[in-house]
């Protein structure tokens, strides 16, 4: 009976504070909480960064005058377009 009693009335906090980042970084238990952005996006798309680097899509039988006029006209890709240059502003920083 007490353990849900105390449970009920325990008002307790954590406050961790570090002055720098090699403090943390150093700690035993940081490996499993800190994570690289290649970590990240290995983990967000599946593949390392530099295969995605590496990738190239094939658009073999595609008008290319079509396509070009598609990708212009698309809001959709220029969406993507921006996303991409993104991407590879994040993959020089790695």
């Amino acid at each position: 009976m007490m353990g849900p009693a105390f449970a009920l009335t325990s008002n307790s906090s954590v406050d961790f504070t570090f002055d720098d980042f090699d403090e943390v970084r150093e700690h035993p238990h940081s490996n499993s909480f800190l994570l690289s952005l290649e970590q990240i996006i290995q983990g967000a798309f599946g593949s390392s960064v530099s295969d995605l680097q590496k990738y190239k899509p094939e658009f073999k039988g595609v008008d290319q005058r079509k396509f070009d006029q598609h990708i212009q006209n698309s809001e959709y890709c220029q969406g993507k377009l921006k996303e991409l240059d993104l991407y590879e502003a994040i993959s020089m920083l790695l």
